[in-house]
């Protein structure tokens, strides 16, 4: 729990700047972070610019307490993933722009440098969505229509665009710009016995 702030010339000091529940940070003017915590009584979206206290964000939905994942995009708005399956955006300004209501629910959330936001849900029919505002399109990679390949515990984009997924099957896919697959099979990255990750 919290946000730690380290120097990489001293790897053994680190010092706390928000002693909450961090599920997500990213820079942009500030820096933004999602918290976790209760549906209802997290802490939402905290900002800091540099040398100012913290401050709280909160969209005009029930689950804006409650945030697993927030991606900022090239004009400066942030995606929220909140808890409970809807996903907002705050544009620029500050206004909140639009909220959908996804299921299954999305639990971790990326910009490529089109400026598709591609979501990752936790659940046996999940997998990826991918949504294009520029045409308002929506498309999903699944792995069947229910499969523990679907379930995406870690999910990274790189600077090729190339979708990086470690999945409930303990299987690390690549899914390049195209939507071509390219699976690793890496031993010893499946849940030990007793099924904690």
């Amino acid at each position: 729990v919290g946000l730690y702030e380290g120097d990489e010339a001293d790897s053994t000091r680190f010092s706390i700047i928000l002693n909450e529940d961090t599920r997500a940070l990213h820079f942009a003017d500030a820096l933004w972070v999602g918290c976790g915590g209760n549906q209802l009584y997290g802490s939402g979206l905290r900002y800091a610019f540099s040398g100012q206290s913290w401050n709280s964000y909160y969209t005009n939905c029930i689950w804006s307490a409650a945030i697993s994942d927030c991606a900022v995009d090239s004009m400066g708005g942030i995606y929220l993933c909140h808890g409970g399956g809807a996903v907002s955006v705050v544009d620029s300004t500050g206004k909140v722009s639009f909220i959908w209501s996804v299921l299954p629910v999305p639990v971790q959330a990326r910009v490529d440098s089109k400026g598709r936001l591609w979501l990752a849900h936790f659940a046996s029919d999940g997998g990826l969505a991918e949504y294009d505002p520029a045409h308002g399109t929506w498309q999903k990679v699944q792995w069947g229509a229910s499969s523990s390949w679907n379930i995406i515990d870690a999910f990274g984009l790189d600077r090729f665009d190339t979708k990086w997924v470690f999945n409930g099957g303990a299987t690390v896919v690549a899914v390049d710009s195209e939507l071509q697959q390219t699976v690793f099979q890496v031993p010893g990255l499946g849940p030990p016995p007793g099924g904690m990750y």
